[in-house]
Order: C-alpha cells, then sequence, then structure tokens
C-alpha cells in the first residue's frame, strides 16, 4: 500500500499544480489513511532543495503547517516520527529552506524540549534536526551564525533571563541520553562570545566532555566533534591563538594543549572547572597526562596558574610539574624554547636579543601563561645586565664628546646622569634628567656613558614592571613589589611602577 502510495503520489513533483496538490494532500488532517499524508511530506522534504518545491513550502505554509501540529509533540500519533524526520530532512538537505528554518528555531527549540520525557527514538530525532539545521547553516549561510545584540545567546537559542543556561543544559542531556556527537558542534558554532562560554562552564559540559575524552580516547568515536567544541571554546576567550601548537594530526595532542589553555583563563567559572579536569586527568590517567600533557609549553603555566587560585594542588601539581622536569632533561629540550644566556653580547646587541626576548614574553603573557612569560622577562633582563659588566670590563674606544652623547657627572657624592647639550673646546654644558643644567662643566669630570644607555634603563624599566605584573597575577605579592621597588632604581618618579608598588 505504502509503495502504491509513493508511486501515485511521486508524479505530482514534476508539475507545478502536481506540487500544490502534494502540499495540499501534506497539510490536510482530514485522511482517512495518514500513509498518504505521510508520503507527501516525505516526497516534499526529499525534494525541498528543488527551489520550485522549496517555494510550495513556503507558498503553501507547509513549514507552519509541520511547525504547529499537534503531532509533532505528541508521541504517540502516527504522524509523530514523520513530521520530525520531515524537519529532519529538510535541516541537512534543504538549503532554499535555510532561513526560514533558521527563523524557526527557536519554535523548533521548544517543541523539543516539550518532549524529553517521550521515547529516545523521538527525543534523539528531535535532537539531530536541531544540530543539522545548525550544520548547515554555518556551512551554507555562516553570516546568520554571527551575533549581534538583537540575537540573544547562543545564536538566539538561549533565553536572555538566563544567558541561555537552559539551552545549554537541554543539550547536555541530548548528549548524555543519545550520545549524539554532532550535538557539540552545535553548540560550538552556537558559542560566539565569552559569555556563552562561562555558561557552558556553568552547565559543566566541557567537564563532561573532557571525561568522556580521556576515558574513551582509545576507542573514541567523537574525536573531532569534541576536540571542535572544547577548540572553539578555547578561540572565544583568546581571539588571537598566538602560542599555538605545532601542526599536528593527534586528537590527543590538540586535546591536551586546549585543556592546558583553558586552565589559563582569567575567568574563574572557566579555570576553576578545569582545575578539576586538570586534576582529573593526573589522578586517573596517569599516563595519558605523561603523553599528552607532560610535552606541552603551557603546562607549568597552568599548574602555577590554578595553584596560585586554590590551596588543595600541592600533591598532584608536584608530581606533574617533576615529569616536566624529567622529560625535558630526557630529551634535552625546552618545552617553552626558552634561549640560553649570552654573555658576550656588545650592548647594542644585548638590547636586541632583550627586545625580542620581551616581545616573545608578551605573547606568553596575552596567553595567561604567567610563569613562561616572566622566564623569557627574566633571561631579557640577565642579558642586559652580563652585557653592561663584559663592555665594562674591556678597554674603552676613544670617543669625541658630541651633542646628545649620554654623560654622568658627580656633584657632590652623587652621580647625576644626563645628555650633553653643547661643547664649547675643553667644557661642555650638560642637562641631567632630574631637569637641571650644568654649564661649563670640564671635560675631564664628565663621564661617559654607552650611547645604549637611555635604550637598556627604558628596556630594563619595562622588563620589570611585566616581571611584577607576573609575579602579582601568580600569588607572589611580594616578590611583585620588590620587582617594582628594582624598576624605581632605574627610574625612581615613574609613576605606573610606583602606582602600582
Amino acid at each position: 500500500m505504502a509503495d502504491d502510495a509513493a508511486d501515485t503520489l511521486s508524479v505530482h513533483l514534476t508539475t507545478a499544480h502536481g506540487v500544490k496538490v502534494l502540499a495540499s494532500i501534506a497539510t490536510n488532517d482530514d485522511h482517512d489513511d495518514l500513509s498518504l499524508q505521510a508520503e507527501a511530506l516525505r516526497l516534499l522534504s526529499e525534494h525541498a532543495h528543488d527551489p520550485t518545491i522549496a517555494s510550495a513550502w513556503e507558498s503553501s505554509s507547509v513549514l507552519t503547517y509541520v511547525l504547529a501540529s499537534p503531532a509533532l509533540k505528541d508521541a504517540d500519533s502516527d504522524l509523530h516520527l514523520v513530521l520530525w524526520r520531515c524537519l529532519a530532512q529538510c535541516a541537512e538537505t534543504v538549503t532554499p529552506l535555510l532561513p526560514q528554518l533558521w527563523s524557526a528555531r527557536r519554535s523548533i527549540l521548544d517543541v523539543a524540549t516539550s518532549i524529553q520525557d517521550a521515547p529516545l527514538h523521538s527525543t534523539s530525532l528531535a535532537a539531530h534536526t536541531l544540530a543539522a539545521l545548525v550544520a548547515s547553516v554555518a556551512e551554507h549561510a555562516p553570516a546568520l551564525l554571527v551575533p549581534s545584540a538583537s540575537t540573544g545567546p547562543f545564536a538566539g537559542f538561549g533565553d536572555l533571563s538566563d544567558l541561555g543556561l537552559a539551552f545549554v543544559r537541554q543539550v547536555k542531556l541530548w548528549y548524555v541520553l543519545t550520545n549524539e556527537a554532532a550535538l557539540l558542534s552545535m553548540l560550538a558554532h552556537a558559542t560566539t562570545t565569552v559569555s556563552d562560554v562561562k555558561v557552558t562552564f556553568q552547565a559543566k559540559l566541557p567537564a563532561l566532555v573532557c571525561r568522556e575524552y580521556v576515558l574513551y580516547h582509545e576507542t573514541f568515536d567523537l574525536h573531532y566533534n569534541a576536540v571542535a567544541f572544547l577548540s572553539n571554546l578555547m578561540h572565544v576567550l583568546w581571539r588571537d591563538d598566538v602560542a599555538a601548537p605545532e601542526s599536528t594530526t593527534r586528537h590527543d595532542h590538540i586535546f591536551g594543549h586546549v585543556v592546558l589553555r583553558l586552565c589559563l583563563s582569567k575567568h574563574k567559572i572557566v579555570w576553576s572547572e578545569m582545575r578539576g579536569v586538570l586534576e582529573h586527568i593526573v589522578m586517573s590517567s596517569p599516563d595519558f597526562a605523561a603523553a599528552n600533557l607532560v610535552p606541552q609549553p603551557h603546562l607549568r603555566g597552568a599548574v602555577a596558574h590554578v595553584a596560585a587560585k586554590s590551596h588543595d594542588v600541592a600533591a598532584w601539581t608536584t608530581s606533574l610539574l617533576d615529569q616536566v622536569d624529567t622529560f625535558e632533561t630526557v630529551h634535552r629540550i625546552n618545552v617553552i624554547q626558552l634561549p640560553s644566556l649570552q654573555i658576550d653580547l656588545a650592548l647594542r646587541d644585548a638590547v636586541d636579543v632583550a627586545t625580542t626576548l620581551k616581545t616573545t614574553g608578551n605573547r606568553w603573557f596575552r596567553d595567561g601563561n604567567y610563569t613562561a612569560a616572566r622566564s623569557f622577562y627574566r633571561v631579557a633582563l640577565s642579558t642586559l645586565t652580563v652585557s653592561e659588566a663584559f663592555n665594562a670590563s674591556r678597554r674603552p674606544t676613544p670617543v669625541k664628546l658630541t651633542v646628545g652623547h649620554p654623560v654622568k657627572v658627580q656633584q657632590g657624592t652623587a652621580w647625576l646622569v644626563g645628555m650633553v647639550s653643547d661643547v664649547n673646546e675643553d667644557v661642555v654644558d650638560v642637562m641631567f634628567d632630574n631637569g637641571t643644567e650644568a654649564d661649563n662643566v670640564p671635560i675631564h669630570k664628565v663621564h661617559m656613558l654607552p650611547v645604549e644607555t637611555s635604550a637598556i634603563a627604558d628596556l630594563r624599566l619595562h622588563l620589570c614592571m611585566n616581571s611584577a605584573k607576573c609575579l602579582h597575577a601568580l600569588g607572589c605579592t611580594q616578590d611583585a613589589i620588590e620587582c617594582l621597588t628594582f624598576a624605581l632604581t632605574v627610574s625612581s618618579e615613574h609613576i605606573p611602577a610606583l602606582y602600582l608598588r
């Protein structure tokens, strides 16, 4: 009977009038045999990629009928699964209908949420429909996913009243019940703001995904979707992932990188959840941690970050850091690629090297890895100090004093630093850094300073400031104060340093 109905109705697909007849049958509830209506709905959904048939969905209000049908909510209705299959088919393959389906996404979500107590096959089909819709929009009409002030949380799926928390909890429930991997991809596409990310952590979904990944990582069929979901959370928090891992196809390695990046978040709801994830991985899967966390450049920074904010992490973090030390010793590498201190640089070269180290440290700082950033700042400071000592021990090259040359002049028991403002045979005029001036200073009382003196002082000041910020972020407040105090010996009236101290 079903085959006869299919043969009878399929001929209507060839003409515009026939399509209208099909639409009429599909939206008419007064059938003695529902199989005829079900077949009409199936044909219309399977061929709705055809623009002619897609237009009939709108002109004949087929989509309006499907969404308003009581059978969509009634799991006992003979049309219940038919209607959901119809929506799923359209969401998967029907590009012309995407704008209309997207506009109706909240209606579809509301109906899907209302049947969460229905049999699993109904719940699974409803969840799949929404996942397919978001996937199609992401592929064919990504502009619809761009957030705006009027969109609302999670691309419009969430309510402003709870910032989308109910929506994420519903997706989490579907994921647990159906194991539908595409739900993670759906949520990844819909998560576009920092607020969205924080809500996903409030719902504890990322922690669930991480624990499942570690538990089933050897036979896990959801590698791509799980890693893509977590990676999207990371990229929303850090729009510029400047310390991305080396190119690799290993999902486990990428997973480890993302876990540690999320541990470095400044948002408490994020790092506190990921602290638990990190501890779980270390305690329950030490082999996984050794293979996929220990080689990561962000591990020390992540451990220091969560340790600075929690007081119950000493035992497992110590074990983890010991493994990193062993890994570096065995493989003779430095996981953050920190260069060795160079001890025989000319001052100009030392300034260039220290500037490069500072730039690299700043990238780590923006990542939230204050441990790595501070390491680069320390080497930069040492580079300047060692170079100054090295060059001071060498025989100076005679240089004629010129206007603008840095010098120091002894006045009483103090040495004042400044620069030459005028040269007249055996005397010079000097403008000091403290704002005073001295005229006709005999040249034999003037001590020349390297031309790099000003650049070194400025660079040292900023390195000290940045180091202090790292120390403060890691909870080492007293060390940060001492660092700022040292910065003030370079520039005693530097307002930012005075304020921070």
